[in-house]
C-alpha cells in the first residue's frame, strides 16, 4: 500500500496549522488586526458625535436609494428642521436595527422621529445582505455583543459555524484583507514587468470598467434581481416573518423611549412600469399596514403615489438624483410637516399616513 499520498497530506495540515497558530500568536502579541473586531469602529462612528451635539430632530435610515432620493438640504430648508441620513450601500433590516440601536439611540440623543424606507418586504427579513462585505458593514456598527442579531440573521448552523469562525480565528476573518494584498501585489508585479508606473494597472482597469462604458439596463436588472424577496417572504404567514424580524425590536425600542417611528415604502421600478402589485405583497402589505397601526407608528406608502412615474428612475429601484430626488424630496417634506402637526397633539392615538396626490 502506497503511503506517500498520506504522509503529504499530514505534512500539507501540520504545515497549515503551524503556518496559522503563528499567524495567530503573532497577531495576538502585535494587537495588529486588519479587520477591527465588533465594537471597536462603532466607538469612532462620527454619526454618534453628530447625534450628540447637534441633536437633530429628525433621523433617516435606509439604504442608497434613501441617499438618491432625499436631498438633505433641501428637505430642511423645506421643514425647517436638522436632519440626519443614516445609510449605507445596500444596507437592509439588520444593519437599519443596529443602526437604531447602537448609533441613534447609542448616541444619548432623543430625536422627536425617526423615519425608516425600506421596499416591499425589507422590514421581516433578517438574513438578507448580512454576509461577505455586508458582514462587514454590520460588524463596523455593532456593539461586542449582539444576540439578537446573531439569532435573527444567522439562524442556520452553517451560518453561525462562520461567524464562530470570523470571531475565533483570525486567518479566516482577514480572509477578505489577504485577497486584497494578493490583488495589489499581483498588479504592481505586472507593472513592473512591463516596465510601467506601479498605478498603471490601477488605469487601465478604470479605462475598461469607467461608467460610460458600463451596460445600464443589465446593471438595472442585475439590481433588481439581487432585491427580489425570498421564498420566505411570499410563502410564510405575516406573524411568523414578523416574529422572526428585527421590526418588534426596533418598535419596542421606540415605544420605552418615547420616540415616533414612521416607516416610508419606497416605490419600486417594477411598480413604476405596471402599476400594479402582486397579490402576495398586496395581503403583506396590508397585514404590516395594520400591525404598525396598532403599535401607533407611522406609515407612508411611497409605493401607490401616482407622482412618481418610471421617468423619475435612474439606476434600478434607485430615483435619479436630477428628476426623481427633488419630487421625492418634496412628497416627504409634506408628509413630514404633515406628520409634525400630529406631534403636538397627544391625542392622538394612531399614525398612519397614506401618500396620495
Amino acid at each position: 500500500m502506497n503511503k506517500k499520498p498520506a504522509s503529504l497530506f499530514v505534512i500539507a495540515l501540520l504545515t497549515f496549522l503551524s503556518l496559522t497558530s503563528t499567524y495567530e500568536i503573532i497577531g495576538y502579541f502585535l494587537q495588529n488586526d486588519p479587520i477591527p473586531r465588533r465594537g471597536e469602529r462603532l466607538r469612532k462612528d462620527n454619526r454618534i458625535a453628530f447625534l450628540s451635539i447637534k441633536k437633530p430632530p429628525i433621523v433617516l435610515i435606509g439604504n442608497s436609494l434613501l441617499d438618491e432620493a432625499v436631498d438633505d438640504a433641501v428637505l430642511m430648508s423645506l421643514i425647517r428642521r436638522r436632519i440626519l441620513k443614516i445609510w449605507s450601500g445596500g444596507a437592509e433590516s439588520a444593519w437599519w436595527y443596529l443602526a437604531y440601536k447602537n448609533v441613534v439611540i447609542g448616541s444619548g440623543h432623543k430625536p422627536t422621529a425617526v423615519y425608516f424606507f425600506f421596499r416591499d418586504y425589507d422590514l421581516t427579513e433578517p438574513t438578507s445582505r448580512v454576509t461577505g462585505p455586508y458582514e462587514l458593514a454590520l460588524d463596523a456598527i455593532a456593539s461586542p455583543d449582539e444576540p439578537l442579531l446573531d439569532e435573527l440573521a444567522y439562524p442556520r448552523w452553517s451560518d453561525r459555524l462562520l461567524l464562530f469562525l470570523r470571531r475565533h480565528w483570525s486567518l479566516y476573518a482577514n480572509a477578505r484583507f489577504f485577497q486584497q494584498s494578493v490583488n495589489r501585489t499581483v498588479k504592481s508585479c505586472a507593472a513592473w514587468l512591463i516596465h510601467e508606473d506601479p498605478w498603471t494597472p490601477d488605469e487601465a482597469i478604470q479605462r475598461v470598467f469607467d461608467d460610460q462604458r458600463m451596460d445600464l439596463q443589465l446593471l438595472t436588472r442585475r439590481q433588481i434581481e439581487a432585491s427580489a424577496p425570498s421564498e420566505d417572504s411570499v410563502n410564510a404567514s405575516f406573524d411568523w416573518q414578523l416574529r422572526n424580524s428585527f421590526l418588534p425590536a426596533i418598535v419596542a425600542m421606540s415605544r420605552q423611549r418615547h420616540i415616533l417611528l414612521t416607516f416610508v415604502r419606497m416605490k419600486t421600478r417594477d411598480e413604476a412600469i405596471s402599476h400594479r402589485q402582486p397579490r402576495d405583497l398586496l395581503i403583506y402589505i396590508n397585514h404590516l399596514r395594520n400591525y404598525l397601526a396598532s403599535e401607533e407608528c407611522g406609515f407612508i406608502d411611497g409605493a401607490i403615489d401616482p407622482r412618481i412615474g418610471i421617468e423619475h428612475f435612474g439606476i434600478g429601484d434607485h430615483l435619479s438624483r436630477s428628476v426623481g430626488r427633488p419630487i421625492f424630496t418634496s412628497i416627504l417634506a409634506a408628509s413630514i410637516i404633515k406628520e409634525s402637526h400630529r406631534w403636538r397633539s397627544s391625542n392622538t392615538n394612531s399614525r398612519v399616513t397614506t401618500v396620495s396626490s
